[in-house]
């Protein structure tokens, strides 16, 4: 064996370690996950639940239609209320499917989420709470992780990369919520 082939090897077998390491590693970590967001918005609870039960108002708050606008998004007729549903294709945010599965109207969304390039599944909630000087609106998703054991890796940085998305799109929306738009209030 040349002195190259043996320095090949040798790295082939310090991957091939620190690979099984991660995957032992990952049999110990969690196999669900939980994210959470909330912001107060300076808004009634139904100028705010409007953005949220018709899921072509998505596309003015949420953060994976700001970073894949040229995504193709299809919405089930009605786009509003229990299973109502969007299906989307992009380069970046992968492809998948959001399904209404709750509603308590002007308090919480309750919705199914598919993300078909991991074949992971989650359910979220958008919350609404009146409070002192407006709404406090809590977003949240939870799901499994599975048993493969990378993944479970993987889930320990959700909360960060997710959490991010749902501060951006909570902001967005408490922009919306809070401009003057007439003609466009329930109370």
């Amino acid at each position: 064996m040349t002195p190259m082939m043996r320095v090949i090897f040798k790295l082939c077998i310090g991957l091939l370690s620190l690979l099984c390491i991660l995957a032992v590693i990952g049999f110990f970590m969690p196999a669900h996950y939980s994210v959470s967001r909330s912001l107060v918005i300076e808004a009634p609870p139904g100028r705010i639940f409007d953005y949220l039960e018709d899921l072509r108002e998505w596309r003015h708050w949420d953060a994976w239609h700001e970073m894949e606008p040229e995504a193709r998004f299809e919405y089930s007729e009605p786009s509003h209320g229990k299973g109502a549903h969007q299906r989307w294709v992009g380069n970046r945010i992968g492809s998948g499917e959001l399904t209404i599965t709750g509603i308590v109207e002007n308090e919480k969304l309750v919705y199914d989420l598919y993300f078909a390039n991991f074949g992971s599944r989650s359910v979220g909630k958008l919350e609404l709470e009146p409070v002192e000087g407006g709404t406090r609106v809590t977003w949240s998703d939870s799901g499994g992780l599975g048993r493969n054991p990378y993944m479970r890796l993987l889930g320990r940085f959700f909360d960060s990369w997710i959490g991010a998305d749902f501060e951006r799109g909570l902001q967005r929306l408490k922009e919306l919520a809070e401009a003057p738009v007439p003609g466009r209030y329930r109370a």
